[in-house]
């Protein structure tokens, strides 16, 4: 008798990619939907030739 515990994992590991997927999406949407800090900056050093006081950044700790 020959134990498929592998195969089990891998439609587990589907299944939990897919349901990150659909959860995550989202904010996904919303992260690529602004720009961020540095893009603006960029934007700003392009079109007006100054670049912006760097703002602190708060450290969220996880």
């Amino acid at each position: 008798m020959t134990k498929n515990t592998a195969a089990i994992t891998n439609i587990e590991d589907a299944a939990a990619a897919r349901w990150l997927t659909r959860t995550l999406k989202p904010a996904r949407v919303h992260i690529l939907g602004t720009p961020t800090d540095e893009a603006i900056a960029r934007m700003r050093l392009r079109i007006f030739g100054e670049v912006p006081a760097r703002k602190p950044r708060k450290i969220i700790a996880a």
